[in-house]
């Protein structure tokens, strides 16, 4: 999937196929990114023909969305590392201390399932 163009003597991938080679890498079918983000599936068939980095950023924005990354990493800039904030201290966000205090009602076997099931979610399982 990898189309590399030159521009003004630098290397330029198209954003369309740092989001094609998102999928691919990550096992999801345009279809499934479609159905679950209302973004019309020819529009990955027309990327595919005639890469692009003209993509409205209410299309970027759903993407990133559901593959879980920045609208930044859907361009090709680098992204800083997270840090916590000063408030907090430990980097989490509200949601994340919700999860964590949910697993620990869970049983040993349940987070073992759990752990399963993430690791596969985020392409990480065996």
């Amino acid at each position: 999937f990898i189309h590399i163009t030159q521009r003004k003597r630098v290397m330029f991938v198209e954003h369309s196929q740092i989001i094609l080679n998102l999928l691919q890498m990550k096992n999801i079918s345009a279809y499934k990114l479609s159905k679950e983000t209302g973004i019309s599936e020819s529009l990955f068939s027309k990327w595919k023909k005639n890469p692009t980095s003209d993509i409205s950023s209410s299309t970027l924005a759903l993407i990133a969305g559901f593959l879980g990354c920045s609208v930044d990493h859907l361009l090709g800039r680098e992204e800083q590392e997270k840090k916590p904030t000063p408030e907090d201290g430990d980097g989490l966000d509200e949601q994340d201390r919700q999860l964590l205090e949910l697993m620990k009602l869970l049983s040993a076997d349940q987070k073992k399932f759990l752990l399963a099931q993430l690791l596969t979610l985020t392409g990480q399982g065996k």
